[in-house]
């Protein structure tokens, strides 16, 4: 699936790019998630994947694992909802991987898929952006978010639950105010 961006707002992605390092985001790893994620995405909402690579065949297999596990209700599906959520008052759009509930927890979360194994600093602040917009934008609520981290070898993914989602949104909020303010305007 081709990333579309009509609402003229950054993504939250796009905010928080100036502080990934980016000698280990190659285009290849960027590649590999938009692929895992598109399989993941076309696993949810039932609908036929083509067979994947050997390369990249344990991530999604890592992946529904973890949503055979762990996913009680799925309530949205990041390819499956065509309209981008946003936030007209700190103008940032995006659109969460998943919304669901846990089997072990009824209130709906943010699940964000992750092909690192190494933990990213700005993963916090993504998940808290995702969080506010899906409370902002139709799931008011949506109380958690993780990221999971899907695993090369096909071994259930491993979750790490965002501790404080407010903080972390304060965080988000203050790097979203630093981009809009200093990015580069084309004149």
């Amino acid at each position: 699936m081709e990333y579309s961006n009509l609402t003229n707002l950054d993504s939250v992605t796009t905010v928080l790019s100036p502080y990934v390092d980016k000698q280990w985001f190659t285009e290849e790893c960027a590649y590999r998630g938009s692929f895992v994620h598109n399989a993941l995405s076309n696993h949810l909402l039932g609908i036929w994947n083509p067979p994947a690579t050997e390369e990249y065949k344990g991530f999604i297999e890592s992946g529904i694992a973890w949503i055979d596990e762990n996913i009680k209700d799925v309530l949205s599906v990041e390819n499956g909802d065509k309209t981008r959520m946003i936030d007209p008052t700190h103008k940032y759009s995006g659109q969460p991987d998943l919304i669901a509930t846990l089997k072990i927890n009824p209130v709906p979360g943010i699940i964000d898929w992750k092909t690192s194994l190494a933990l990213g600093p700005t993963w916090v602040g993504q998940c808290a952006g995702y969080w506010n917009l899906a409370r902002l934008n139709g799931f008011p609520d949506a109380a958690w978010a993780c990221a999971v981290r899907l695993r090369k070898d096909g071994k259930i993914a491993l979750a790490n639950f965002i501790q404080n989602l407010n903080l972390e949104l304060q965080y988000f909020l203050n790097a979203n105010a630093a981009y809009r303010r200093y990015k580069e305007k084309i004149i």
